[in-house]
């Protein structure tokens, strides 16, 4: 039989849920406004379609943060491959802030794109912070 959730695991799982929306919602906003025909920095930059394919797979990849950090038979190799690609995502769309900062980019998209990474970021690290909680430590042994 399973235990019950503690008071502590609920609360962690409940903000898993509120970062991951934040993700889930607007990276897809902003690849359908760089689909619009007027070009702007980010898709001269990357391509209107490898914009498109980060934003989903930012998207994607925090969805599957949501479910391997609900999940408690995930084991720890998922979970560090996770919380890697969630830093490598986190990495591209600070590349992707970047230019949209630098080339004339929205000021829209920009915070889109910031907010993202942040709840990016906050995900990867609940994930990194299951993973160093579930292996015990070998200090003073």
């Amino acid at each position: 039989m399973k235990q019950p959730l503690t008071r502590k695991e609920k609360s962690e799982r409940f903000a898993l849920v509120l970062w991951a929306l934040t993700p889930i919602c607007e990276l897809p906003g902003v690849g359908i406004a760089i689909a619009t025909p007027p070009k702007d920095a980010l898709a001269v930059a990357f391509g209107s379609v490898g914009v498109q394919v980060l934003l989903c797979l930012g998207a994607v990849l925090a969805v599957a943060g949501l479910v391997v950090g609900r999940s408690r038979s995930a084991t720890m190799g998922a979970r560090k491959v996770l919380v890697m690609l969630l830093f490598i995502e986190a990495g591209i769309l600070d590349a992707m802030m970047f230019v949209c900062l630098n080339d004339g980019g929205s000021g829209g998209q920009f915070i889109l794109l910031m907010h993202s990474m942040v709840a990016i970021v906050a995900i990867a690290s609940m994930l990194l912070r299951q993973l160093t909680s579930a292996q015990p430590s070998q200090l003073g042994s």
